[in-house]
């Protein structure tokens, strides 16, 4: 049951109904009981892993409390230091990713290490051992949203090392804050003390609230169905047989995955709070018209901010983030991306992508750097346009996806270097621009369809991005906008590609 299936809805539907006329003491758990029938609908086989991530959590939470507030009562009441907490921190935060390791990461190290004992002539029957382990490894299915749920409990155990008192005592609502249905596969990582504070509240039904959580579930549907997975089939075609493409196809491929994986994402973000909206909860904001971005600073606050907050507030800040001397800054930034691109996927194609966006901002720091002794001597330099930024920004990021998309670093290299290949003949004529674009599997319909979506989304986020969208939308008639939601989602039935792709985040 995915969330574009009509089950899913039916699913839905129930949820809400039953949720809204038992009373409140009763609601969270129905979301607990939605949430585990949900992660259930997807095979039974991985359900305990989520339930041993929450039991062993929580447990380690409460021991964590637990001897913070020992310390801090042996230190006749001041504040816990917190190196104190670093050993049973440490140890609370292996148990709980030794899950996430065991199924996402050991083929991969095993199989990394066996290629360098191969490489290096060492312990031929080592390697051999280690390449078989890698492959039998490899037979094991990633949980569906373990890193996310993961990485949710991880920030829970962080947070209550810093403050014992933000401990959750009671286990039916910690379990709800790990596995709230609309979160539960890919987010947004929500901190759950974000979330628990809304559950411990209690909520009340808001129509208005609901309506909204409607509008954003159906819009998120749209990015998703309409766009995405229009998309999807032209970027697969070409990355599964790129020998057999030159030129146009791999520009239009490397292009058109930027779209997929944001209006993909976007549209599951938008779906996951829009329905947590209808049960009266507020979901963290993922995305914010990331490709508008004038540099890579301001795009990795405008994608998957969930993610991208979490690995600074856990990961970038510990190291000393910028507050070290330029070089250490530097390490700092490279590690905190190339781990954020294993925690995508192991392989070292993710790597390389981390890789890559570290170096952009690490580019970026050294470059602001050094304009800004230029105008501390009084000199002025040339500025570009704020939209030629932002075209240079969506390229270099979508040269980066390359290696995110392509199965192997040799594909992504012969992307990029077969991508201009050809193009002048295929652009030559109409006849042979239909031609090229066949070989894609582009039809007259698709291409439409892609074409007034993708139009019409660009000028409203163009919109949003100038701060016109609210005052526009709110001084339409309430017939407008009725007959505008109608249209989205008249649509989405009419054209959209059902039962196609799922999400892609659902594979991280």
């Amino acid at each position: 049951m995915t969330f574009t299936s009509p089950s899913f809805l039916l699913f839905l539907f129930a949820s809400f109904a039953l949720y809204w006329a038992l009373p409140m003491r009763w609601r969270w758990p129905v979301l607990l009981g939605a949430g585990y029938l949900l992660y259930l609908s997807t095979g039974p086989a991985y359900f305990p892993v989520l339930v041993f991530v929450t039991l062993t959590t929580y447990a380690s939470g409460r021991i964590l409390a637990a001897h913070g507030r020992a310390r801090t009562a042996d230190a006749s009441g001041l504040p816990e230091a917190p190196a104190a907490m670093r050993w049973p921190l440490a140890l609370a935060l292996t148990v709980g990713l030794a899950p996430l390791a065991l199924f996402k990461y050991t083929g991969f190290v095993t199989g990394s290490l066996a290629s360098a004992a191969h490489w290096l002539g060492v312990a031929p029957s080592a390697a051999a051992g280690l390449a078989s382990l890698g492959e039998r490894s490899h037979t094991l299915l990633l949980p569906l949203g373990i890193s996310f749920y993961t990485f949710k409990a991880l920030s829970y155990l962080i947070e209550v090392a810093r403050d014992p008192a933000r401990v959750e005592r009671h286990l039916g609502r910690y379990a709800l804050s790990i596995s709230f249905f609309p979160q539960i596969f890919a987010g947004p990582i929500e901190r759950p003390h974000a979330l628990l504070a809304q559950i411990e509240q209690g909520r009340q039904f808001d129509r208005v609230r609901a309506s909204e959580g409607l509008n954003q579930l159906a819009v998120g549907l749209f990015k998703k169905l309409v766009i995405a997975d229009r998309l999807a089939p032209l970027v697969n075609q070409v990355y599964g047989d790129l020998n057999a493409h030159t030129g146009l196809p791999l520009l239009l491929a490397l292009f058109g995955f930027s779209l997929q994986i944001y209006f993909d994402f976007a549209g599951y973000s938008d779906i996951a709070n829009g329905t947590a909206r209808l049960f009266g909860f507020d979901g963290m904001e993922n995305f914010r018209r990331p490709y508008f971005a004038r540099s890579f600073r301001e795009f990795w606050h405008r994608w998957h901010i969930s993610l991208s907050t979490w690995f600074r507030d856990y990961l970038y800040f510990p190291l000393g983030g910028n507050r070290v001397g330029p070089s250490r800054h530097a390490i700092n930034v490279l590690a905190t991306f190339v781990i954020s691109g294993l925690w995508h996927g192991a392989a070292w194609t993710f790597a390389f992508w981390g890789a890559m966006h570290g170096g952009f901002l690490i580019g970026e720091m050294y470059l602001s750097r050094a304009t800004d002794r230029v105008r501390a001597r009084r000199r002025t330099l040339p500025s570009l346009p704020r939209p030629v930024w932002s075209v240079l920004v969506f390229t270099l990021t979508s040269v980066a996806w390359v290696f995110f998309r392509a199965p192997t670093l040799d594909d992504a290299f012969f992307l990029l270097g077969h991508v201009a290949t050809g193009i002048a003949g295929q652009l030559s004529s109409l006849d042979a621009l239909a031609g090229t674009l066949s070989t894609m599997g582009l039809t007259a319909k698709s291409g439409l369809v892609l074409g007034v979506s993708l139009t019409g989304v660009l000028i409203a986020e163009i919109m949003q991005e100038r701060g016109q969208w609210g005052s526009f939308w709110s001084a339409r008639p309430g017939w407008q906008r009725a007959a505008a939601m109608y249209a989205l989602v008249g649509s989405i039935l009419l054209v959209g590609a059902f039962g196609q792709n799922s999400f892609l985040y659902f594979q991280f």
